[in-house]
C-alpha cells in the first residue's frame, strides 16, 4: 500500500504537489479532496499535509485541526495556537500570532 501510495503523486502530478495546488484552484477544500484521492490518505492525513504546508501555502493559513485546537498540555488551545492553560495573554486579531505579535521566520 505504502508503494501505492508513493506512486500516485508521482503518476498524476509528475512528483510536484504544486500541480495538485494548481490543480484544486487553491482552494484548501479542493486541496483536501485531492489529498484524500490518494490510497491510504484519509482526513487525519489531509489535515497532517495541510496543517504542515500551511507555511509554504499561504490559503490554507491558519489551519486548525483536531491537533491543533488542543493546546499542547491537553487544553482547548486559543487562536493563537497556545494552550489557554498557558497563555493568559490576549491575542491580536490577526490571522496568526500572539500578543507577542506574529512569529517571524529568518
Amino acid at each position: 500500500m505504502l508503494g501505492d501510495t508513493a506512486q500516485q503523486p508521482l503518476d498524476r502530478y509528475a512528483g510536484d504537489l504544486r500541480k495538485l495546488r494548481a490543480a484544486a484552484g487553491r482552494r484548501p477544500d479542493q486541496e483536501r479532496t485531492l489529498l484524500n484521492q490518494f490510497k491510504g490518505i484519509g482526513e487525519v492525513g489531509a489535515d497532517t499535509s495541510l496543517r504542515e504546508i500551511q507555511l509554504v501555502w499561504d490559503e490554507v493559513r491558519p489551519f486548525w485541526d483536531a491537533d491543533t485546537r488542543q493546546g499542547p498540555t491537553g487544553h482547548p488551545a486559543r487562536r493563537c495556537g497556545t494552550s489557554a492553560a498557558i497563555c493568559s495573554r490576549r491575542c491580536r486579531s490577526g490571522r496568526s500570532g500572539h500578543a507577542l505579535g506574529p512569529p517571524r521566520f529568518a
